[in-house]
């Protein structure tokens, strides 16, 4: 007998805490949640407030939460039975004294108020708050809210950065500033801390002036003169033969180079080398054995010399950046405030800093206005909420009254960069606790492998602190399923997770070791995945997650090297690739008129001309090419000119045959990945802004001027191809993903001892420290440390199957160190960066994780048939077309088809009835065939779902006119009037998708649809129909009882699969396939009933069809999404509708309505066959 879920016993009142570890099914406690606290508290679904972190987890928690209610709404009366998740929350919606009818009540309320439902990011409630609750709020909200403004900083800075250095003055001050390394980047760096983190605290003894700068510069001059006048490098000679290598150069040479810098002092390298050469620095550079005289004796005499002098050096150059850096962060400041003003806009931190002081204003009625608006909150992702957002849960959802579930993991707390503040969880444990609320733990994963879950205990449950806090502990994690790990021979891994210790390799030869596993993975016959049904692994099964980017780069030239096919998310801004550059010269060319840029455009890899053939142009052979081109080039100008910009970048792309060329470009599926998401964000700000062409080509001008004017998701380059490629991808982009099989190359790259900048001080506020105290430099390493760990964990806990961790040569301070060298002890009470860089011991790896090596040799390079030899020779030139290479089509591919037609007429004219049995009337009398199905169709894509009767009149009649309908015996105005009924029926009939929630097309508008949707990829390689077959026979059996085939044998030996999705349309947030079917199915309303559409779909073999359109849609939308696999396809696609349009009617719900959502390992089966 199962257990009974933890779930079903949390309270429903006061405050709570669930701790969530990686892989343990938070999102799907969340649902349960919510469902009990609609039914056992009877909530409105409005009185709910749900919030998470981003918009597309907002998105998709909506969704998940309605498609629940969806199926427990079913459960609850009985239109189909219960699982055992909505049998037990009846249950328990029973003992809470909720009856069974009672329950449906309340699920049907709330799913028809569901737009009213406030699940949203934090940002999105606050917005809401402030329109909704004006007076209370004391906040006129008819501000411009402004997402990014990363852009507008950088401006500012810049702005300074120009006044300080571009104005007259000493060749010093521009030599301390590089010195300090100030640029204009990083002297945006306290005002970007801020706008993080609005409570940052920034410790310093500077006023932060420009004057203070000036004050500083001046004193530096001084002393440089002081140390021209003192013998700095006498004394450096004297001290040399007791000196160790100072940086650079050894200590004989110290004397040449200090007088050198002193000879030309206002350069950065002069000063570099003068602050190097300070009393602190040569101290620790004492040899420890001396002859005639001590260590204590020669810095006694060091004491005594001029090297105070370049200790005050260097602490001016750190002093003159921090001054400068403040000195910026209060202009940016003020000049940001005088343009928020000016142009009337508000940021996110706005939002939040307005609410929180509405909030806590005093005798402030928000707080009760809105605890009785939402007595109920869930916050997602608590371990990134920052000290304001914690403060605004907590004054609405204040026990008694409020109940607040905070649900998170403080191991994943990864991001601190965008204002994530780990000591809020902190915080409200400790609140939690004198509230007296209550904590819950997820322990049961149901991601990974049992073994991956048994390793990565061994991993972090084992030790005695694995994260370098005390306050973050890791709970032993169960697997309530034995799932196998990664299968040798048919063995499942007894210790999937593998540790590869390369103590002698750098960072370069980690790579190579990494790139050399990942072929050795794809070229073991004996390896294969759990379910799949094959041996192999494949490019696509294997992910690489580094700490930066740059890393990412690197490993995929490793990997190209071996003909390992290879891709990588978020590499850059958008509008810093080439790809944007090679567009502005298009969009120059074509918005200008001015054919003497046609050239420019067709040089382009867009125009795509050799430059042989542009040259030729100009010549008298030339000159009827170039009558076309500029034909060309006017008739895509009238495009633009008379439509939208999207209509322009289609006829361009079409007209210069883009995407057949770009795929056979270098980096050509990369470029046609740029150049599409380009057109998307073009056509966005067009359409906002209502631009002219030449507007669209200045906004790309300014955007690729200043790339970081904009630096928000939307401008992050999506990944450039769905084939069969392993992943690279930060660790921070992985956060929320899984992937079969992992390689962490770099977790002994992250330095805890560098890039250590802040920390929390003892009131728990994050600090800025430039006063270099060791004491504050200390504490920022520490929580450097305790990023890094977590980062490691979330990198670790991606894995499903199996992982590899690569530890090579490195920094000492890093998270391999301190798990694998301080596994027993931890710290000991002092400093866990400390104890790594004092005296660490020697690495503790857990036998069972040590790599074996047992891998066979793998070949030199990638084959994607590892069983395939390769030949020596050269294959005889075959001069001639081949004639295997085709497009094909649904319609071609059918076991009913033949030749390939350019409509899908849906069958053939057939005489209304049967002998003996008389159709029924209305539009079942109509008669069928091409003409009626192109009519229809042609109707369908052009309509206004929401049309009423006059439109869709005016629509249909030039329709029916042109097909040849309104001719012959029947009444013209009749068909006319049953055509119109029969489009408004389509249109106000109920559909209910996969998640059991009805709707209607015409809640669906013109923007969220795309008619005639054509696709055209190309094989990987040739297939036959028995392939199909043995693939399709199983589910076409289930699902529609067809055993019987006619006899389908074809060879397609390459080529390109083609069609038209007849309504490509997204709603709430999911993605859908509908097909209209015009079939008379003999003229019976009978026969469009929901039981008796499978035996039409089966013996048109229409199921094949819509199969290839889920493919299809499967590819587009992991193109525009940047990913679609399991978790996407079965939150965001609703499945296939095929609507058998004479049936459809508001009056008999599901008539003439088919559905399915096929199984997503059908599709990915078939995606690998036909793909």
């Amino acid at each position: 007998m199962n257990e009974r879920p933890d779930y079903l016993d949390y309270r429903l009142d006061g405050w709570n805490l669930i701790e969530a570890a990686a892989g343990t099914g938070k999102t799907y406690t969340i649902q349960n949640l919510a469902v009990r606290f609609l039914l056992e508290r009877r909530l409105p679904i409005r009185s709910l407030l749900v919030v998470t972190f981003t918009e597309a987890a907002a998105a998709e928690l909506k969704e998940r939460i309605r498609a629940v209610l969806g199926t427990m709404l079913d459960a609850a009366t009985g239109a189909e039975p219960a699982s055992e998740r909505e049998r037990l929350l009846l249950e328990r919606a029973a003992e809470a004294g909720v009856p069974r009818e009672a329950c449906a009540g309340l699920l049907k309320n709330a799913l028809s108020s569901f737009d009213d439902a406030a699940i949203s990011t934090i940002h999105g409630f606050c917005a809401r708050v402030l329109g909704e609750n004006a007076f209370e709020s004391g906040v006129l909200f008819r501000s411009e809210l402004v997402k990014d403004t990363s852009g507008m900083i950088a401006e500012l800075g810049m702005d300074f950065y120009r006044r300080i250095f571009y104005a007259p003055g000493p060749k010093l001050r521009n030599a301390m500033a590089e010195a300090a390394e100030i640029t204009p980047e990083s002297l945006t760096g306290p005002a970007k801390l801020k706008a993080a983190h609005p409570e940052l605290v920034i410790r310093t003894p500077l006023a932060g002036t420009e004057e203070e700068a000036e004050l500083i510069l001046r004193e530096a001059e001084s002393i440089i003169s002081e140390l021209q006048n003192a013998d700095l490098a006498g004394a450096l000679a004297e001290a040399a033969p007791y000196l160790n290598k100072l940086g650079n150069f050894a200590a004989a040479d110290a004397p040449a180079a200090a007088e050198a810098a002193l000879r030309k002092p206002d350069t950065a390298e002069a000063l570099k080398c003068l602050s190097g050469l300070g009393l602190s620095v040569l101290e620790t550079k004492v040899k420890k054995r001396l002859k005639g005289t001590t260590p204590e004796e020669v810095k006694a005499r060091l004491a005594a010399g001029p090297f105070r002098l370049a200790d005050r050096l260097a602490e001016l150059v750190r002093d003159y950046g921090n001054a400068l850096k403040l000195a910026a962060a209060a202009f940016i400041r003020h000049g940001f405030e005088q343009r928020r003003k000016r142009e009337n806009f508000q940021t996110f931190n706005d939002l939040l800093q307005e609410v929180h002081h509405a909030l806590h204003a005093a005798s402030s009625p928000l707080p009760a206005v809105l605890r009785q608006r939402y007595p109920v909150g869930i916050v997602d992702e608590f371990q990134d909420t920052d000290p304001v957002q914690y403060e605004i849960f907590t004054s609405i959802f204040r026990p008694p009254e409020g109940t607040l579930y905070m649900v998170g993991d403080p191991r994943q707390a990864i991001y601190a960069f965008r204002g994530g503040d780990i000591a809020v969880y902190r915080r409200a444990v400790r609140e939690l606790e004198a509230a007296g609320g209550r904590k819950y733990t997820l322990t049961a994963n149901y991601r990974s492998a049992a073994a991956m879950i048994a390793d990565v205990n061994t991993l972090f449950h084992r030790h005695a602190d694995p994260f370098a806090d005390p306050s973050i502990t890791f709970p032993e994690v169960r697997a309530p399923e034995p799932a196998p790990a990664l299968l040798r021979n048919g063995v499942p891994e007894a210790h999937p997770l593998r540790i590869i210790r390369l103590p002698d390799a750098n960072e370069a030869e980690c790579r190579s070791r990494t790139a050399r596993a990942v072929l050795e993975l794809l070229s073991d016959p004996s390896l294969a995945l759990p379910g799949r049904g094959e041996s192999g692994i494949r490019p696509r099964d294997i992910a690489i997650l580094v700490l930066r980017g740059y890393e990412a780069e690197l490993l995929a030239a490793e990997l190209h090297a071996l003909h390992i096919p290879a891709v990588f998310t978020r590499t850059g801004n958008i509008f810093d690739s080439e790809d944007a550059r090679e567009l502005l010269i298009v969009l120059r060319a074509v918005a200008s008129n001015d054919v003497r840029r046609l050239p420019n455009l067709l040089a382009t890899p867009i125009g795509g001309m050799p430059v042989a053939a542009i040259a030729e142009l100009q010549t008298e052979r030339g000159e009827r090419e170039l009558a076309e081109e500029q034909t060309k080039l006017r008739e895509l100008q009238t495009i633009w000119e008379n439509g939208s910009f999207i209509e322009f970048f289609n006829a361009l792309l079409t007209a210069r045959q883009v995407r057949k060329r770009y795929p056979a470009l270098p980096r050509g599926e990369r470029k046609l990945t740029n150049l599409l998401q380009l057109g998307d964000l073009l056509e966005q700000e067009s359409a906002r802004r209502g631009l002219s062409p030449a507007g669209v080509a200045d906004f790309l001008a300014e955007r690729i001027a200043d790339p970081d004017k904009g630096d928000g998701e939307e401008y992050q380059q999506l990944l450039e191809t769905d084939r069969e490629a392993v992943t690279l991808m930060t660790i921070h982009g992985s956060k929320g993903l899984e992937f079969p099989i992992v390689l962490l190359p770099g977790l002994h790259l992250g330095d805890a001892e560098k890039r250590a900048e802040l920390f929390h001080n003892a009131g728990g506020k994050l600090e800025y420290d430039l006063t270099d105290s060791p004491e504050g430099k200390r504490k920022a390493q520490d929580e450097r440390l305790q990023e890094l760990l977590r980062l490691a964990y979330v990198a670790v806990t991606r894995a499903k199957h199996h992982c590899r961790i690569f530890w090579g040569k490195g920094p000492k301070a890093t998270a391999p160190d301190w798990l694998f060298r301080m596994r027993e002890a931890g710290a000991r009470g002092t400093s866990p960066v400390q104890a790594l860089l004092a005296d660490p011991p020697e690495p503790q790896i857990p036998a069972e994780l040590l790599d074996p090596e047992t891998a066979p040799e793998p070949p030199p390079f990638y084959r994607q048939d590892p069983g395939a030899t390769l030949e020596l020779e050269l294959p005889p030139v075959r001069l001639g077309i081949d004639s295997g290479w085709q497009f094909v089509s649904y319609s071609s591919l059918s076991p009913q088809g033949g030749a390939d037609t350019p409509y899908d007429y849906d069958e053939k004219e057939q005489e209304p009835g049967t002998p003996g049995e008389p159709p029924d009337g209305g539009i079942f009398a109509v008669r069928g065939g091409a003409a009626a199905g192109n009519a229809w169709h042609r109707i369908f894509e052009l309509a206004d779902f929401s049309a009423g009767e006059e439109e869709l009149r005016t629509l249909a009649l030039p329709q029916l006119t042109d097909f040849g309908l309104l001719r012959g015996g029947e009444d013209p105005e009749e068909k006319l009037k049953l055509t119109v009924r029969m489009a408004q029926d389509v249109f106000r009939s109920p559909l209910r998708g996969a998640d059991g929630v009805a709707f209607r097309l015409a809640e669906v508008p013109r923007r969220e649809r795309l008619s005639e949707l054509e696709f055209a990829y190309r094989f990987r390689s040739g297939f036959t129909t028995k392939q199909l077959r043995r693939l399709l026979e199983r589910y076409a059996a289930e699902r529609f009882g067809l055993c019987e085939w006619p006899v389908w044998n074809r060879t397609v030996s390459g080529g390109c699969l083609n069609g038209f999705i007849d309504l490509f349309f997204r709603h709430h947030g999911r993605y859908f396939i509908l097909d209209w079917k015009s079939n008379r199915l003999g003229g019976r309303s009978a026969n469009f009933l929901p039981e008796r559409l499978p035996a039409a779909m089966a013996g048109s073999f229409y199921f094949l069809q819509y199969l290839i359109y889920t493919v299809a849609a499967v590819k587009y939308l992991r193109m525009r999404l940047g990913r679609f696999d399991e978790a996407e396809y079965e939150s965001l696609f609703g499945g296939v509708f095929y609507l058998f349009v004479r049936g459809v009617s508001p009056d008999h719900p599901g008539r003439g309505v088919f559905h399915d959502k096929p199984p997503y390992e059908l599709v990915r089966q078939l995606e690998e066959l036909i793909g």
